[in-house]
């Protein structure tokens, strides 16, 4: 947020012009529904500026037609300076804007203790907010029905590999100070397998954000879990 917004809480966010690269962006959706749900701040209260990070937005992969909802595209400037010069007053986005992480005293976190924050949040609600999947073409899954669970085999077997590296005695492949102790603090905290794939270990994750998605009307209907994965991926386990 820029910092001279007066900017405290997140109710303060009503009435005002908070960027985001793309409205219908899955991050944006998630932050949305953490905002009405959880502070009481619609879409609908506050106008929204969509444009690219450092330079103009990309175009809307899907157009939406939100009637209750003011938004605005931002085709010349990026976000990022818009923020540092007060023309939005908080920005939603995926990567943080180089200002910011290069230190400049004009914007600031809306949250001094981002992490504390999450975890309160997730032990709350048990949500650990997640955005990408792997899609199927329809007509391949149709002819060859094992492509899923093959798939699904794969990538479970890639995460794996990547939390032994995390948790092995050893040097790990990540060179970060005390990373055994945050690995340690993540478990106590998600379980020990803490990005758990599947349907199943993920259901309440999924059921909110298909939630947020038909109360933001981004979908026409309430879409349900079980019809949008493959029947043979349903029942894979999470951890092989």
């Amino acid at each position: 947020m820029n910092s001279a917004a007066g900017i405290a809480r997140p109710e303060d966010l009503i009435g005002r012009r908070v960027g985001v690269p793309e409205y219908g962006m899955t991050a944006a959706v998630w932050a949305r529904g953490l905002l009405k749900h959880e502070y009481g701040v619609g879409p609908e209260d506050i106008n929204w500026v969509t444009g690219g990070l450092t330079g103009p937005g990309r175009k809307p992969l899907v157009n939406l037609d939100l009637p209750k909802i003011r938004i605005e595209h931002e085709v010349e400037r990026g976000l990022n300076d818009l923020l540092l010069e007060g023309a939005i007053d908080a920005l939603i986005a995926p990567q943080v804007p180089p200002a910011l992480l290069a230190g400049d005293p004009r914007l600031a976190y809306l949250f001094a203790d981002v992490p504390a924050v999450e975890r309160e949040y997730y032990k709350k609600t048990r949500i650990f907010p997640i955005m990408h999947t792997v899609v199927i073409r329809r007509d391949v899954y149709e002819r060859d029905p094992w492509i899923a669970a093959n798939l699904f085999e794969a990538f479970v077997k890639a995460k794996n590999l990547c939390l032994a590296d995390l948790t092995i005695d050893e040097p790990t492949t990540v060179s970060v100070p005390w990373i055994q102790h945050h690995v340690a603090a993540t478990k106590r905290l998600f379980g020990e397998d803490f990005w758990p794939y599947g349907v199943e270990p993920n259901r309440a994750t999924i059921e909110a954000l298909c939630r947020f998605l038909y109360e933001q009307e981004i979908t026409q209907r309430l879409v349900g879990v079980d019809e949008l994965f493959a029947e043979t991926f349903q029942s894979a386990p999470a951890r092989l």
